[in-house]
């Protein structure tokens, strides 16, 4: 298969890239110049541009087989959202279906949920409802909203979609101490956000992986949309707990209130109403509120029309998660990647 990864230098793009050239695909990955493509594997072919940029674009999807889209603005303003994800999507999907690509597989996330009601540790599954107003999320919820609707607009035009939505997604190459479970603050001292029994919606790397490589062969899942989370119950204290006990690294350990959050949010909002304030990353009470739930994920529909299954339990995904992360002081030479340039 001839195949494309958008977004091939990220974490998840990547992991994707390398799975990919190891069963034997030909892989070209979307790159920005100012990438690292250090730990590419050998033989991988790239293009590079970025979403913004339809010539580059127009050759990366030349002769695709099969797209994962896996590329988004990840900061920026609210206009370098809007250009990169929103309108960078639908550049990707023009061209996909202008040339005949048998399969765009589309990586959302769990984001697009409408959970704000909803009770602590409820069950979420597909049919959960969009985000009513994206913008009051901020930019990444709301782009990442605008960018899946527009892949199900372009799967009823003839485009095969497939749509999937992971949840927190760790392993090498990550972060891993992420803002679901709190922030240092320095000087050995850690926040855990909320009560610290929030439970986080982890999916190994590699599972997730194979979640997309599934979608991008399952003739079933054409035109449906799955979330992908390993299942496996760990709270924000528990997780902390483990990374403190495997890097040896120990934090006085205290609790940021949600209660605290909303309130500055709060003034937030009110500074922007009065144009006082013109940054689109900072949180909505909305925001806080939904990155903070404490919610269970049913993957049955992955189960059954994937054939999916986490194959990477939790003990060994932070086992490698935290090796990976304490090796980082060892100088690896990186093997290098086929450059095609512009």
């Amino acid at each position: 298969m001839k195949v494309l990864v958008t977004g091939g230098t990220g974490f998840l793009g990547r992991h994707l890239a390398t799975r990919l050239v190891r069963q034997g695909d030909n892989v070209r990955v979307l790159a920005r110049k100012t990438s690292s493509i250090d730990h590419l594997p050998q033989g991988v072919e790239i293009v590079y541009g970025d979403l913004k940029d339809k010539a580059s674009l127009q050759m990366a999807v030349k002769g695709a087989d099969v797209v994962y889209h896996t590329a988004a603005a990840m900061r920026g303003s609210l206009q370098e959202y809007e250009q990169s994800t929103v309108n960078g999507t639908a550049r990707m999907l023009e061209l996909a279906l202008q040339t005949g690509v048998k399969r765009f597989v589309h990586i959302s996330s769990i984001i697009v949920y409408q959970v704000y009601e909803l009770e602590k540790n409820a069950v979420v599954d597909e049919n959960c409802p969009y985000v009513r107003r994206p913008e009051q999320y901020g930019p990444y919820t709301r782009s990442k909203i605008q960018a899946e609707k527009l892949a199900v607009r372009f799967h009823k035009k003839g485009l095969p979609v497939v749509v999937v939505r992971p949840g927190l997604i760790y392993g090498p190459y990550s972060k891993v101490l992420f803002p679901h479970v709190g922030y240092s603050l320095g000087h050995g001292l850690f926040a855990i956000i909320g009560d610290g029994d929030n439970l986080l919606p982890l999916t190994y790397v590699e599972n997730t992986v194979e979640a997309i490589l599934l979608a991008g062969a399952k003739d079933e899942a054409i035109g449906r949309a799955y979330h992908i989370v390993d299942g496996v119950e760990v709270t924000q204290r528990e997780y902390l707990k483990r990374y403190m006990a495997a890097t040896g690294q120990n934090f006085i350990v205290t609790t940021l209130p949600l209660s605290l959050l909303f309130g500055l949010a709060s003034i937030i909002e009110q500074l922007r109403r009065f144009g006082l304030c013109n940054s689109a990353s900072l949180p909505s009470k909305y925001g806080l509120a939904s990155k903070w739930k404490s919610l269970r994920f049913d993957t049955s529909k992955a189960q059954k029309d994937l054939l999916w299954h986490p194959s990477i339990g939790l003990e060994e995904g932070l086992r490698r998660t935290f090796e990976w992360y304490m090796s980082q002081k060892v100088s690896v030479q990186p093997i290098k990647a086929l450059k095609i340039t512009r």
